[in-house]
């Protein structure tokens, strides 16, 4: 039996499915129906926190056409076998989704997708309403930025691979401007003039994050950003994105250490053996 689709709407959760409808002729019980079905939403997830909350057709099309970024029923196939099999993601507006799972469960290929380094074998991906074919792949990766688990840094110093990504697209980032971004992703400006080749793993993870930023991305997608650093430098990364998201800049990134996605909160979402789905809300 096919799986209802998995759904990502305003920062939270959600299912779009069919629900049997129970037969009644008693117009009381309708009515009783259609008062609970409207009560406040606090109310409603105080009384059932852990049922993940389930949308009227119609709100689950108006959900999908006001979409920042919806990817819907995404498969990629790689030698007869399903890696991600009908992967659905909709954030509707600035926010943080998290997407944890073991190693080798699919949630990096996923992501991949999403940046549109890998073909798909089915589904389709849309930005603000647009496909990628209408949009054009490098406007999209422009406004869909990816930062890879360990970013290569490109030859020059950290102020050339800050400018890199405007200057392919014909605009020169003043020496201010760099600056900025080299400050808000929490590293000193004077790193601007080193050579991209000598600052430490923490360090060019910051450095691709600039890079990324320098191009006005509406959307982050990360994929295992404190996989390589300690404690303490993980702990520096994690807050420096809720600080881009507070500053917002929607982000989707990948982990497999459950503690960091309960840190960056948001939506949060599990994978296993290519298939995605919403984990239940704490009470």
């Amino acid at each position: 039996m096919r799986s209802p689709s998995r759904l990502v709407i305003g920062g939270a959760p959600a299912f779009a499915s069919s629900v049997p409808r129970e037969k009644s002729a008693d117009p009381r019980q309708k009515r009783e129906r259609r008062r609970s079905f409207c009560a406040p939403r606090e109310e409603f997830c105080a009384s059932a926190p852990l049922r993940p909350l389930r949308l009227r057709r119609g709100a689950t099309l108006r959900a999908l056409d006001s979409a920042l970024l919806l990817g819907r029923d995404l498969t990629v196939e790689r030698d007869g076998r399903r890696v991600v099999d009908r992967a659905t993601i909709v954030l509707a507006e600035a926010g943080v989704v998290t997407i944890a799972g073991p190693s080798g469960c699919g949630k990096s290929t996923l992501l991949r997708a999403l940046a549109t380094l890998i073909p798909l074998s089915a589904g389709t991906l849309r930005f603000e309403g647009r496909t990628v074919e209408d949009i054009g792949v490098l406007e999209y990766r422009r406004r869909v930025a990816y930062v890879p688990q360990s970013p290569q840094m490109f030859e020059g110093t950290v102020a050339d691979n800050v400018r890199a990504g405007p200057r392919f697209a014909g605009r020169e980032l003043g020496d201010d401007q760099v600056s900025a971004l080299v400050a808000r992703v929490g590293l000193p400006v004077e790193l601007a003039s080193r050579s991209a080749a000598d600052v430490s793993g923490g360090e060019r993870l910051r450095v691709a994050l600039a890079r990324a930023l320098a191009n006005e991305p509406r959307v982050l997608l990360l994929d295992e950003p404190t996989s390589a650093l300690d404690a303490r430098a993980a702990g520096v990364v994690l807050d420096l994105l809720l600080s881009l998201a507070a500053a917002g800049t929607a982000l989707v990134l990948v982990t497999h250490v459950p503690e960091h996605a309960a840190h960056l909160g948001g939506a949060a979402y599990r994978m296993a053996a290519g298939a995605l789905s919403a984990e239940a809300s704490s009470p």
